[in-house]
């Protein structure tokens, strides 16, 4: 239940909402908790989290299931904030496992995404994710070079990760 802020708050002011979405995802990640690609819940809040926008104002909203960007719902209700509130920023956490032909749609809907990986190599993609990484990576390049929104990608530092993403990063800009 959402309350007023009060004087033993942290002060300052909250700008961020951090939205989780549908739990509905096509991966079949090793650490997954809700049971994916399995998932068949119904997420229904929509009209409250509009609600809850209508109230906060935020600057920017961060969405995150599951993988939103595979539920149409989700981006129904994502392409409905941004009309209705066309100055908040969007942000989306995803696997980015979706066909390029997707990206500039979604370049258009989402101010920046952040692709997580859990490795760059096929093999340790497919093991531990279910995915195949060549689709990720043609995903992440299309939205990189469409230039209309920031793309980060989170992974897990080490000698091996950094060289791969430096291999994919000087193809992706050149």
């Amino acid at each position: 239940k959402l309350r007023r802020k009060n004087h033993e708050d942290p002060t300052g002011e909250e700008r961020i909402l951090n939205i989780e979405l549908s739990l509905v995802c096509q991966a079949d990640c090793a650490m997954c908790c809700v049971g994916a690609p399995d998932y068949r819940g119904r997420y229904d809040r929509y009209d409250d989290l509009t609600q809850l926008v209508r109230s906060q104002r935020p600057d920017c909203i961060v969405v995150q299931g599951g993988e939103v960007l595979i539920q149409p719902r989700s981006i129904e209700w994502v392409q409905q904030i941004k009309l209705a509130f066309p100055e908040i920023k969007l942000f989306v956490v995803t696997n980015g496992n979706l066909d390029a032909a997707q990206a500039p749609a979604l370049g258009a809907l989402f101010d920046s995404f952040v692709v997580s990986f859990v490795g760059f190599q096929p093999e340790t993609y497919r093991a531990i994710m279910g995915l195949d990484l060549q689709k990720t990576l043609a995903f992440v390049q299309a939205l990189i070079e469409q230039r209309t929104s920031q793309v980060t990608l989170k992974f897990l530092i080490t000698a091996l990760n950094l060289h791969e993403i430096a291999l994919f990063l000087n193809a992706a800009t050149q």
